[in-house]
């Protein structure tokens, strides 16, 4: 049982994502608000969710090898165990775009831009992030926010009651570290933080690029449709029992629900210039994919239940399996 006595609306055990009893709608709603945040991070960071993202990916392509090390992803777990630039390997330009699904010419273009500020440099077979850059107030404020966006989603997701054996299908006793409520919003050196975040990393990459693929090439477009979705579901998707009862993807939530979000709110969430995001507004209305009302914009019903939406709501619950397995594997519980 969870709170309210709202019975879980799943059967005991593991679930596969694509299972029509997956709590989808519970993950993908909570996956929203973490993409959400980091990619507001990024944007007050760098001044452009495209060149937050591509800096973002060169990072983690840097250290995907050590990250899928049992042996190394430990040596380099905690704050103060940062992976020289000898252990780290260089990302190439094509195989950068190919892992972020963009034309070659707007990822050299990024990357070029990311080169000429200082913080990305080339090397042999491609580019890297060199330890000063990764060591320096902008980057450490950025890992900051994704550690904290973590914590607040694996709280938000407790404060649901979820089950994590949906996803794991048993207890992890023998873990190596276990993240407890009290830990979450730990910044201690002694944490395994660096090893718990490039995992993290992959998920927010991974969501963002399959999530926003229905908008093309504007990934901009997809923070502003999932800020508006987030917000016109503020009122109740924090609430156990209505959250349980919209949870699967068959069970979407009524329009009667749902409350119009103003262009204000949503540059609050999604950290967008108001001017911008009333723009991509009046875009998602011509779309059919936005409604204006008194008192602001409502994503429509049906494009909310459509393919497109449902699709990247399904790439993020994935994403969000495989992240959570990952850290399971690397001996972290949650």
């Amino acid at each position: 049982m969870i709170d309210r006595g709202v019975e879980r609306s799943w059967p005991a055990g593991r679930i596969d994502p694509d299972s029509p009893e997956a709590p989808s709608r519970v993950i993908s709603r909570a996956g929203c608000e973490f993409l959400l945040a980091i990619s507001a991070e990024g944007i007050r960071t760098f001044g452009s969710l495209p060149r937050a993202i591509f800096f973002k990916a060169i990072v983690t392509a840097n250290v995907q090898h050590i990250t899928r090390s049992a042996v190394r992803t430990w040596r380099y777990a905690r704050l103060d165990q940062i992976a020289p630039e000898s252990e780290r390997r260089p990302v190439s330009i094509l195989g950068l775009a190919q892992s972020l699904h963009r034309p070659f010419e707007t990822t050299r273009e990024n990357v070029n831009a990311l080169i000429g500020e200082g913080l990305v440099v080339k090397k042999e077979g491609g580019v890297i992030v060199p330890t000063e850059v990764l060591l320096s107030d902008l980057v450490v404020a950025m890992d900051d926010r994704l550690w904290r966006s973590f914590c607040e989603m694996i709280a938000s997701l407790k404060s649901l009651n979820f089950d994590f054996s949906v996803v794991l299908g048993e207890a992890v006793e023998s873990s190596a570290v276990v993240i407890q409520d009290h830990f979450m919003p730990s910044l201690s050196t002694r944490s395994p933080r660096r090893l718990v975040s490039r995992v993290i990393s992959e998920f927010y990459l991974g969501s963002a690029v399959e999530a926003n693929a229905q908008h093309g090439d504007d990934w901009v477009m997809g923070q502003v449709s999932t800020g508006f979705i987030m917000a016109n579901s503020a009122a109740w998707r924090l609430d156990p029992e209505q959250a349980w009862l919209f949870s699967k993807a068959k069970s979407p939530m009524p329009d009667s629900l749902q409350a119009p979000a103003s262009i204000a709110q949503v540059a609050r969430l999604t950290g967008l210039g108001e001017k911008l995001v009333r723009r991509k507004a009046h875009d998602l209305v011509d779309a059919g994919r936005l409604t204006r009302l008194r008192g602001g914009f409502l994503v429509s019903i049906d494009y909310m239940n459509g393919p497109e939406i449902r699709a990247g709501a399904a790439a993020i619950v994935s994403a969000f399996y495989r992240m959570i397995r990952d850290l399971k594997a690397l001996g972290v519980r949650l």
